[in-house]
């Protein structure tokens, strides 16, 4: 008999069996949930007060290793088929591997023979190129002198027809002077642009947008 089958017997709480035995009640509580083993103090008491002789934990101990056994078998077994899979799956992966060596040979011997396609091919087109460029920087020479021989013609024949730009100064009743890129600087970019030298402002418009700057 164990002490809750004692403790049921006499039909007593935790509480109330621990004090008729002179123990706490969570030490009693602890020796039922197997938390702690039983005392001789709690064995001799019990046998003193209820004429009870609690068996020794020789059973919990059994059993306890009667589980951790199985547990080891279950485990070895597990073991063993995992051993087994790990030996099949090794001799599938060789097998993989031999033909992916074998694969790999043949890929080698396409891509060697590819390579040397591809330099056969690469100094033919360098051969090509270099030709190529030279062609090209030869008529690159002769255009540029050509256009630069028919820019400074076309300048000479543009500066004989346009007469020279004029200056163009706009001056203030209050003495400033002021020239039109310089308001145009000072306004960006505009549509139209309404100079009154009178009020000392330049108007400007830009789509739907209008506003206005100091000239002076």
């Amino acid at each position: 008999m164990n002490l809750k089958e004692v403790r049921e017997k006499a039909k007593l709480s935790q509480a109330a069996f621990a004090k008729t035995i002179g123990v706490s009640s969570s030490a009693v509580a602890s020796v039922e949930a197997g938390r702690m083993k039983t005392s001789q103090k709690i064995i001799d008491k019990v046998k003193e007060v209820y004429g009870e002789v609690i068996e020794p934990e020789v059973k919990k101990v059994q059993a306890a290793e009667k589980k951790v056994e199985e547990k080891i078998e279950a485990v070895e077994k597990k073991a063993e088929a995992v051993v087994n899979g790990a030996i099949e799956t090794k001799e599938k992966a060789e097998k993989k591997v031999a033909e992916t060596k074998e694969k790999v040979a043949e890929t080698k011997e396409k891509v060697a023979e590819t390579k040397a396609k591809a330099a056969k091919a690469k100094a033919k087109a360098v051969e090509t190129t270099t030709k190529a460029k030279a062609v090209a920087a030869k008529a690159e020479k002769k255009v540029k002198k050509t256009t630069k021989a028919a820019g400074a013609a076309a300048a000479g024949a543009v500066k004989k027809v346009l007469p020279k730009k004029p200056e163009v100064v706009i001056q203030s009743p209050m003495g400033g002077e002021i020239t039109p890129e310089a308001i145009l600087a000072k306004i960006g970019e505009a549509d139209k642009v309404y100079v009154r030298v009178d009020v000392n402002k330049a108007y400007w418009v830009k789509g739907d947008e209008a506003g206005s700057v100091d000239l002076w």
